[in-house]
């Protein structure tokens, strides 16, 4: 057998090798589809429009009411995170004796909102949303007025807004103390 032909004969394996090397290198790694209305490379909102979110929680007790609000602007697609609070300062033990100082704490109690705003082509919204808050309310006791706490969460995936129109998100009732919480949102497309 020839040399020419000898070498012919070894290298057919190698050149049928090569293309599917050559396949494996410049594969382009497959990426799941996106389900956002977001562009992940650009950043870029789903609409250039802008969303307004206000949050208020009303807690009532058996004589008094509390109302704690928040309001958010994010782009349509986009999240956006409020928090508002104070500490207040909770006397937990006194003194008959003026000189000794009463005994206080300070108790975090305010409202926080995670939200995600979707502008639907029907011109309705969905929000994503997670919320949580807190609150204290002076309730009489045999003893005096008396600190009493209380806190609610909620987390949605998806709720549908008519832009402008005020929905209860959530409602709910504490039987030992008397107290209801009311959540309302409202869901805004800015011009």
């Amino acid at each position: 057998m020839s040399v020419s032909r000898t070498l012919c004969v070894l290298s057919i394996p190698l050149l049928l090798l090569v293309p599917e090397a050559r396949a494996q290198e410049t594969a382009v790694p497959t990426q799941p589809v996106a389900t956002s209305r977001t562009s992940a490379t650009e950043g870029t909102p789903a609409s250039e429009r802008n969303v307004r979110i206000d949050v208020t929680v009303t807690v009532k007790g058996t004589d008094k009411s509390v109302a704690k609000s928040l309001s958010l602007v994010a782009a349509d697609g986009r999240e956006v995170q409020g928090r508002a609070g104070v500490q207040l300062p909770i006397v937990m033990s006194t003194s008959p004796d003026p000189a000794v100082r009463a005994n206080v704490s300070y108790r975090d109690v305010g409202i926080n909102v995670d939200a995600s705003p979707h502008i639907l082509p029907s011109g309705k919204i969905w929000v994503s949303m997670k919320l949580n808050f807190s609150n204290v309310l002076q309730v009489q006791t045999g003893g005096g007025e008396r600190p009493s706490f209380g806190s609610g969460s909620q987390e949605t995936n998806a709720v549908l807004f008519d832009s402008g129109k005020p929905l209860v998100v959530l409602e709910g009732g504490d039987p030992e103390t008397g107290r209801t919480y009311t959540v309302q949102v409202t869901a805004t497309i800015l011009k």
